[in-house]
């Protein structure tokens, strides 16, 4: 049985901020810790967390509300607790993603000797429900690559709860570190996960192209008649600069961020597949590691930072896929790639253009300029 430290319903947070309340259960120092480090994504929101971890001891605070328009702490482990009878103890820690469409909490817990054991993710929407299928299905599909076994979660359940939402749990990966360096173990893993299961063909006519001339049709009549035109203009664009280039597809994680990665001496664990998808850019999750970390900064994209990522995605095509001919303008064309797949996702998700989203903003500039980079 769990710690009898881990009370029901004392709760300390929300820690780190609004947007991605944290909270942890009442209990040991160095779980609470742990727990902080697993969740909390990143070493700038690791240490507010504990810091702010300190203050509510300090202050004696306990949360007996959560953020305005989230469920409670206790609410989501009673959930929790109809499929996971476990939960109900043993889980130490809970983080409740942002608000919107695909609203997602993730909860830890630990094992009889206080370890932690599992991740349990939960939808909070409807919406996020495929969300949840997704990652099961691809986490079931990963199983199987023996080279990269230990670098990725392993499924434990999934299924409905009470209300109807879909969870899964999964193993958890080592604490390890997380980087914003992009260094050989990423591009082995990438590597191991890349292999396209189809012979070379023409990269515009493949289901890359298709899937985003589907999501531009389906959101032509939801969102502003300029803003279409000027997706639809730039991926005719890409289009034709891929007209007559044959390549490779791949498989693609698709939120290969510094924050769902820890690394460890001899490899890295990557988190969060629910947004995976077959045949895919193959540059796709480089220049998502590069730039995205950029978008959500204070500074956004700079064309030095896109031109490093396109450097760095350059001299991973030519090691990944040395049988293709990666010239610069093939690079920038699967870049443009990558910025309309990303933008359209978003704008799916939303249901519109959502111009104070940091990605949004800063990948519909880097569209809007290309003729400055392309």
């Amino acid at each position: 049985m769990a710690d009898a430290a881990l009370r029901p319903a004392r709760w300390l947070g929300p820690l780190v901020g609004k947007r991605r309340p944290l909270f942890v259960r009442e209990g040991p120092s160095s779980r609470q810790s742990d727990c902080i480090e697993y969740l909390a994504n990143g070493r700038w929101r690791s240490g507010l967390g504990r810091w702010a971890l300190k203050a509510s001891k300090v202050m004696r605070k306990r949360s007996a509300a959560p953020v305005l328009g989230d469920p409670s702490p206790a609410a989501l482990v009673d959930l929790l607790s109809a499929r996971i009878p476990e939960a109900a103890t043993s889980c130490a820690g809970l983080v409740i993603g942002p608000r919107g469409p695909l609203q997602k909490a993730t909860a830890l817990l630990l094992d009889r000797q206080g370890a932690a054991s599992s991740l349990v993710k939960v939808a909070l929407a409807s919406s996020a429900d495929p969300c949840i299928h997704n990652e099961a299905s691809w986490l079931n599909k990963l199983t199987d690559r023996r080279l990269l076994q230990g670098c990725v979660p392993r499924l434990r359940d999934t299924g409905v709860l009470t209300n109807g939402r879909a969870y899964l749990a999964q193993s958890v990966g080592p604490i390890g570190k997380m980087t914003t360096q992009y260094t050989s173990s990423h591009t082995r893993f990438l590597m191991a996960l890349g292999q396209t299961n189809q012979m070379p063909r023409r990269i515009a006519e493949s289901d890359v192209f298709q899937r985003l001339q589907v999501a531009v049709s389906n959101l032509r009549e939801r969102i502003d008649a300029s803003a279409s035109g000027e997706i639809g203009k730039a991926l005719e664009e890409c289009q034709e600069r891929l007209s007559v280039w044959d390549g490779p597809t791949a498989w693609a994680h698709r939120d290969f961020t510094a924050w769902n990665i820890r690394r460890t001496v001899a490899h890295i664990f990557v988190y969060d597949w629910e947004y995976a998808c077959e045949d895919a850019n193959p540059l796709q999750d480089v220049l998502h590691f590069h730039l995205s970390k950029h978008a959500v900064s204070r500074k956004g994209v700079t064309l030095s930072a896109l031109a490093a990522a396109l450097a760095s995605s350059s001299r991973f095509a030519s090691h990944a896929h040395p049988e293709y001919r990666w010239t610069v303008r093939v690079i920038k064309a699967h870049a443009l790639l990558y910025l309309l797949d990303v933008l359209l996702f978003y704008a799916a998700a939303d249901g519109d253009i959502n111009w104070r989203d940091p990605i949004v903003h800063n990948y519909w500039g880097l569209m809007m300029r290309r003729n400055r980079w392309m």
